[in-house]
């Protein structure tokens, strides 16, 4: 059976998900010191409302900031179609 393999290094492992979010973690920390380091996203629909990205294995953060504080819209994993659940999710 493929898939997910729980326990053992997989996707659905809890040492998989850990090591995501130390990565993260790891990856947020300049942005939110320097906001503004990495470049408006190159989607016109995406920099026109002021994404910005990082990257943490495998996943894009997409980021907002304003008055000194970084918020996180949206964590995708690099394969999703990001800008499309974005268009198709707005207010």
């Amino acid at each position: 059976m493929g898939g997910l393999q729980d326990g053992q290094g997989g996707l659905g492992s809890p040492a998989a998900a850990g090591s995501l979010v130390s990565e993260f973690r790891r990856m947020a920390r300049p942005t939110c010191s320097f906001p503004e380091s990495e470049p408006l996203c190159r989607d016109p629909y995406l920099s026109s409302r002021g994404y910005r990205s990082f990257q943490a294995k495998g996943h894009i953060a997409l980021y907002l900031h304003s008055d000194g504080i970084v918020y996180v819209d949206r964590v995708f994993h690099r394969s999703q179609d990001y800008t499309a659940f974005v268009v198709e999710n707005a207010e």
